[in-house]
């Protein structure tokens, strides 16, 4: 993990998510590219020297790509920096092609995601609905989820505002859900209960 990584200009693998990267020039007119790589212990500058035209070109990496690489931990201006050797293209990951690797690489060691996970808000949201005694508004629901349920689910919630992580909107959803659940004893007698529920979904896909 990042946080573990010391400034001891030895070789270490990185592993992780890119959050940004850019093309510069050194002094000497020299091409290089700067990027920062996170997991969810931290983050840490990347510097690629002496970049060919190729890889400039190529833009094989981006920000969100899930890299891995051999690389110098040092430091610059006080700050730690991993340093990959001149010219040389990091690894992208794709788990999808190395089923084997899905084992040794978690997602959730990597970006933010959601304190719970995907299966288990899912999991509730059907509970949930289950319970609605309205036939029209469970069908309502059902075809929700249906239609937008991984979506619903996955989605960070607002970008810059709040729950902005993986499975944020489920989770934020969620606890939405869960609020009206407890007090749908205290008003029992005063609001529709299924109704609630309806538009507390309605107002996520709108």
């Amino acid at each position: 993990m990042i946080k573990d990584l010391k400034a001891d200009n030895q070789e270490h693998y990185l592993i992780g998510i890119v959050k940004s990267i850019k093309e510069g020039l050194t002094k000497n007119a020299d091409p290089f590219i700067n990027m920062v790589v996170a997991d969810k212990t931290g983050s840490i500058e990347v510097k690629i020297w002496n970049t060919s035209e190729d890889i400039l070109l190529n833009k094989n990496i981006h920000s969100g790509s899930f890299i891995y690489s051999k690389g110098l931990v040092g430091e610059f201006n006080n700050r730690i920096q991993f340093t990959i050797e001149n010219n040389k293209e990091p690894n992208i990951v794709n788990l999808n092609d190395f089923p084997d690797l899905k084992s040794k690489f978690k997602l959730e060691d990597y970006v933010p995601m959601a304190p719970i996970s995907y299966d288990e808000i899912k999991s509730y949201f059907l509970k949930v609905i289950n319970e609605v005694e309205d036939e029209e508004i469970k069908s309502f629901l059902i075809e929700i989820m249906n239609d937008y349920g991984h979506d619903l689910i996955s989605y960070p919630a607002s970008v810059g505002v709040h729950h902005e992580f993986i499975n944020g909107l489920g989770y934020h959803l969620y606890r939405m859900l869960k609020s009206a659940v407890s007090l749908r004893e205290v008003y029992k007698d005063s609001v529709n209960y299924d109704y609630i529920l309806k538009r507390l979904n309605n107002l996520q896909v709108d």
